[in-house]
């Protein structure tokens, strides 16, 4: 039988240890004399805690052998995060401000292109004022010509209401046609010109055409029956006249308005708005905030976000009594 070698705890803290070229052997079989020991007399206790020394001054050895080994590849990982926040600082740095820089160019240009829609739209809508306006004015020369030639009232610009007899000879209708460009000047429309332009020339053809068909029907005897039934053509002209420059009006606001959401949205590309918070009094809040705990505080706000978001934009009391909620934005490079 070979004779099993044992290290005294006397013998590792003079090096001897440190000497063996099989440091996993002497440990197995350090291990293995604790099975061959057997603790039946108080004699034999004294080698037991001679051997639980050897055992603590192994385990003392290995911690010693480990942190010789290993504090030079901490001292080195350290000199390289230090080396690399030396490289990374300035650039971390230089990112923020340029960062700031594009985020605050982004926002005055966000509110240059906010006034610029706000002139635009109060522009659009003096002009969708102005073009009803002159949408209700064709409507009314439409009612007046036709009130004159067949018969019926009209309503002038002040309000007054005017009652006509349908016109009667030729001479009438004549006076109609003058009256109609003396009364109502091109000049007066400026955004419903073309359409101006179109209804007048079909009113002064309803006239003109009106002149000759007079005269035949004075002659037939076939006048008032005549009249009657063109007053019901005629009204039904002007109400499709003016349906469709409504319609045209409308399309119009809504390319505008499609246009007016484009370029907003080209403007905001690049800003992300976020959710941050601060403490405005330390002593309203809850227990379980006490610490303010960012974690827990962004938990809340995960849990409650369309909650927090309306305390924001409705300026309401905020969920958290003590902390106040708002609003952050940053640019995100690309």
């Amino acid at each position: 039988m070979s004779e099993t070698r044992i290290i005294t705890a006397q013998q590792i803290q003079l090096g001897i240890a440190g000497e063996l070229n099989d440091l996993p052997k002497l440990i197995n079989e350090s291990v293995k004399d604790v099975d061959i020991i057997n603790i039946d007399s108080k004699e034999k206790l004294p080698i037991a805690n001679s051997r639980l020394g050897t055992l603590n001054e192994l385990l003392k050895h290995i911690e010693k052998m480990r942190k010789e080994v290993k504090t030079p590849y901490l001292q080195a990982g350290k000199d390289i995060e230090n080396y690399a926040n030396s490289l990374k600082i300035p650039l971390e740095n230089a990112k923020k401000k340029l960062s700031a820089k594009i985020l605050g160019f982004k926002k005055e240009e966000e509110a240059k292109i906010t006034i610029e829609q706000n002139e635009k739209k109060r522009q659009e809508e003096e002009k969708k004022k102005r073009k009803e306006w002159e949408i209700n004015l064709l409507d009314r020369i439409r009612i007046q010509v036709n009130a004159r030639l067949f018969g019926g009232q009209y309503i002038t610009g002040n309000g007054t209401i005017v009652p006509c007899s349908p016109a009667q000879n030729v001479q009438q209708v004549t006076e109609i046609y003058l009256k109609l460009s003396q009364e109502f000047p091109m000049s007066q429309f400026n955004f419903m010109k073309k359409e101006a332009e179109k209804a007048f020339k079909e009113l002064s053809d309803t006239i003109l055409n009106h002149q000759k068909k007079i005269a035949t029907l004075i002659k037939e005897g076939k006048l008032e029956e005549t009249i009657a039934k063109d007053r019901n053509k005629a009204e039904a002209e002007r109400l499709a006249g003016k349906a469709q420059a409504e319609l045209n009006v409308e399309k119009e606001e809504e390319n505008i308005n499609r246009k007016f959401d484009k370029e907003l949205k080209e403007s905001t590309k690049g800003i992300r708005k976020t959710i941050e918070w601060t403490v405005t009094n330390i002593a309203d809040v809850p227990i379980r905030f006490l610490t303010i705990d960012p974690a827990k505080v962004s938990e809340f706000i995960s849990e409650n976000k369309q909650l927090v978001k309306n305390s924001i934009d409705e300026e309401k009391a905020s969920p958290i009594p003590g902390i106040r909620f708002y609003e952050h934005s940053t640019f995100v490079a690309k």
